[in-house]
């Protein structure tokens, strides 16, 4: 028996891969962390050595699928406690998977607990009016964009980047 493909065949293929990226897009949100090895060399050693009672604290409110403040300035070598506070009705995510590749992580703290250190993070799921906070140096000058996991992975805005966004400036 010969079989000829059905002729919207491929448009079920599109179905399909539009469906695992909505549902990979989903996955970013929520109260979830997503990480991975460490690729800073000499991390814990960075940490160790940073002064945190001088460390320089910035909060990050997430409102109305906006960042407020949209651009953080940070200088290598200097540590940070950034806090993350989800002030939406709806879960949000901060996905900075190249700028988290650069840091010693100190900590993360959710919910006044530690939850992670010495590990590289990709994402921070935040439910509505959750808050959770990142201890760190950064290692390495550049510039970075960070924003809500979910808005980066819509193909058809043609390379655009829709949603929430921001980003992440680091001088020497």
């Amino acid at each position: 028996m010969n079989r000829r493909p059905l002729p919207f065949a491929p448009i079920w293929n599109l179905i399909l891969a539009l469906a695992a990226v909505i549902a990979l897009a989903g996955c970013t949100a929520g109260s979830d962390l997503y990480f991975g090895s460490s690729s800073v060399k000499d991390a814990e050693k960075i940490v160790a050595d940073a002064d945190w009672d001088k460390a320089t604290r910035i909060k990050v409110d997430i409102r109305q699928n906006e960042f407020r403040p949209a651009i953080m300035r940070l200088y290598v070598g200097e540590p940070y406690i950034v806090s993350f506070e989800n002030r939406d009705d709806s879960a949000h995510s901060v996905s900075a998977s190249e700028f988290f590749g650069t840091i010693a992580m100190r900590q993360l703290v959710e919910k006044g607990e530690v939850r992670a250190k010495d590990v590289r993070l990709y994402a921070i799921g935040l439910e509505p009016g959750e808050t959770k906070e990142i201890h760190f140096v950064p290692t390495l000058d550049g510039w970075y964009q960070y924003s809500d996991g979910a808005s980066a992975l819509l193909f058809w805005s043609r390379g655009e980047m829709l949603g929430t966004v921001g980003a992440i400036i680091v001088a020497k």
